[in-house]
């Protein structure tokens, strides 16, 4: 991967982040949730699956589900995190 593949990468995972924050702020869940799964898919792919910092991204989207009272969903992104961290 090039440096500029690479940020570009990481301008799209922190722009997603962002606009998934935005969008639960506005209440709007469903486009929330697209955000940070995306946002997730990019720094799992920039870092892979097992690194400590795709928990970031996956608390974010957890706590996306859990606003939308999905709580079966938000519970598996959590505990994916969790997971990463210990």
């Amino acid at each position: 991967m090039t440096i500029l593949e690479r940020t570009a990468g990481m301008t799209a995972l922190y722009v997603n982040s962002v606009i998934g924050g935005l969008r639960q702020a506005q209440h709007r869940l469903p486009d929330a949730i697209v955000a940070q799964r995306r946002a997730v898919v990019l720094i799992e792919k920039a870092y892979g699956p097992e690194n400590e910092d795709v928990a970031i991204s996956l608390s974010g989207l957890g706590f996306c589900y859990d606003v939308a009272e999905d709580f079966a969903e938000a519970e598996r992104w959590f505990a994916r995190a969790l997971a990463l961290e210990e």
